[in-house]
């Protein structure tokens, strides 16, 4: 499949804005279900631990998801500076940078 450079342009923002979008949805899924769950252990007669393995699991899960946003946030920070150099992606200052490509050093001095 071959694309010009406008249509691969137009197809990579809406996959990135969709695949983010996806992963919000994956975290508030996630929150519901731990919101659920602690519902669950607090309304009937368990003990307190019941479940306590699958909380810890979740929140795992969790810290995964939030990573993997982060990494998402990475790659659109990189398509946006390659658009700009391509002259056909984001004008300048209309996708803030996230900042998770900065050295520590680079965000000291900002």
């Amino acid at each position: 499949m071959s694309l010009d450079r406008t249509a691969a342009t137009a197809r990579i923002a809406r996959q990135l804005k969709d695949a983010e979008q996806r992963i919000d949805d994956a975290l508030l899924a996630s929150s519901e279900l731990m919101a659920t769950l602690l519902r669950a252990r607090a309304s009937t007669s368990v003990v307190p631990h019941t479940g306590q393995a699958a909380l810890i699991r979740l929140a795992e899960a969790q810290r995964s998801i939030i990573n993997g946003a982060n990494d998402m946030f990475r790659v659109h920070d990189v398509m946006a500076s390659i658009g700009r150099e391509m002259g056909v992606f984001d004008e300048e200052g209309s996708t803030p940078p996230s900042g998770l490509l900065q050295t520590s050093d680079e965000k000291a001095a900002a």
